[in-house]
């Protein structure tokens, strides 16, 4: 093997680091206990290249990344969509550390929806350990003001329920969604925030799952983030919510504390 000086870098108190998905794969699977297997020289080779191994052995940083994300019992999956682009961020919480992996993806719009058209051929990983948990959700959103802002609880007068009066809407479209979907967005006199809310500039989609002293723990959230705000819902469950930037910050620090039971998360 050659030579590779290609390692995590230090961005903000994080270690950065660019892998590819075959050559992850094979070290989440192979690499344990900080020891490396015996494999073949292609699978070593594509671990030197990401830094993963060096001429002294497993790169410490990548180590600890590998130990947490295979170790960790709790964590969050954050989709967020940007223009053209998808990041599908897993995290992984374990003890003071925490890694996200994240890919890429770019979409289009269809019938059916986003549907991906090229995935992009590297995973970022990220560790933090004993760091502001903030600085490495943030990295994982939309580069966005009302997303990215610094984390904050809301006042109870800062939150918005959106309404709507749905007297005009056909008694059919009240019992279908589909129907519904379809023809709110047409309706004359939509108020504007409503109207935002549907027509998303960026979104965000967080399910976090954990276990806790024994306890299965479980949360799910969506943002949908438009010209004018930023709205808050909650799958499963009616309404919408406009919301000040730094509550989705919040929102998320809170429920990875809540699944992971970790303080200070």
């Amino acid at each position: 093997m050659t030579k590779q000086a290609a390692t995590m870098l230090v961005e903000d108190g994080l270690r950065v680091g660019m892998v590819g998905y075959i050559a992850w794969a094979d070290a989440m699977e192979q690499i344990r206990d900080g020891q490396l297997p015996h494999t073949d020289e292609d699978t070593l080779a594509s671990w030197e290249a990401a830094g993963i191994i060096t001429p002294r052995g497993l790169s410490q940083d990548w180590g600890l990344a590998l130990r947490v994300a295979q170790e960790a019992t709790s964590g969050m999956e954050i989709v967020s969509t940007y223009r053209d682009v998808t990041f599908d961020a897993m995290v992984f919480v374990l003890d003071a550390h925490m890694v996200t992996v994240t890919s890429r993806a770019t979409v289009e719009e269809t019938d059916e929806g986003l549907q991906a058209t090229a995935v992009h051929s590297m995973l970022e990983v990220v560790l933090a350990s004993h760091v502001d948990p903030w600085r490495l959700l943030r990295r994982v959103l939309p580069p966005l003001d009302a997303v990215r802002a610094q984390p904050r609880l809301p006042r109870a007068e800062e939150l918005e329920p959106l309404t709507l009066d749905i007297l005009d809407m056909p008694q059919e479209a009240l019992f279908d969604q589909e129907i519904f979907s379809q023809r709110l967005q047409h309706l004359p006199d939509l108020p504007a925030t409503v109207r935002d809310a549907l027509h998303p500039v960026a979104s965000v989609f967080a399910y976090g799952l954990g276990q806790v002293n024994g306890q299965l723990r479980t949360s799910n959230d969506a943002w949908s983030v438009g010209e004018l705000d930023l709205y808050h819902l909650v799958p499963g469950q009616r309404g919408v919510t406009r919301v000040p930037a730094g509550q989705l910050g919040a929102e998320l620090l809170l429920r990875l504390a809540s699944v992971s039971g970790v303080e200070g998360v």
